[in-house]
């Protein structure tokens, strides 16, 4: 009875062992996208647009000076930007609750709200560029990029740079799967 218990319970080691290593080959994280040099350009372009926006915004940003973030968004934008000299795109300084402070270019009573954006929430709540899109009212894709603004290592604010899906397609060749692949954050 003894050798039979032993017998059982052998059997179940050697079966925990041999399913063990199976079980665990379907959890292997995913391989990363290769990027296409359109896609490596986009990214460094944008980051390096986000980089040179950053160092004038955060300190406006963190004291809502909106006529200072104004100022700064005309005297950088869109000669000193690589990014945006023959693109149609738009850049929105958000505060740290979503909510626009100034756009560029410039546009009379604009007034949304991106608190209610995913993506928005998630790169204030995670303090991470994230991307995604946006929809016009006739149906249109835009293709967004928010990052934080940090001061003293917390999110005062937000980035965000739009442009046409066409534009992301004609001039980078970057199709939606590639474009959401992108990691910003590296």
């Amino acid at each position: 009875m003894k050798r039979q218990f032993i017998r059982k319970w052998n059997f179940r080691i050697y079966a925990l062992f041999l399913c063990l290593p199976m079980a665990f080959l379907g959890c292997q994280t995913k391989e990363k996208v290769q990027l296409s040099e359109g896609a490596v350009a986009f990214k460094k372009e944008v980051q390096q647009a986000l980089a040179m926006l950053a160092s004038d915004l955060v300190g406006p940003v963190a004291k809502s000076d909106v006529s200072l973030i104004r100022q700064s968004l005309k005297s950088k934008t869109p000669e000193s930007l690589k990014l945006c000299r023959a693109c149609p795109f738009m850049i929105g300084v958000l505060d740290r609750h979503g909510d626009v402070l100034a756009i560029y270019p410039p546009k009379d009573n604009y007034s949304r709200y991106y608190s209610h954006y995913h993506m928005v929430t998630q790169a204030l709540k995670h303090g991470k560029a994230r991307q995604g899109w946006l929809f016009l009212s006739d149906g249109s894709k835009l293709y967004t990029v928010c990052t934080p603004l940090r001061q003293a290592g917390r999110p005062v604010g937000l980035i965000v740079i739009t442009t046409t899906e066409d534009e992301i397609k004609k001039r980078w060749g970057i199709a939606e799967d590639e474009f959401l692949a992108i990691d910003f954050n590296t």
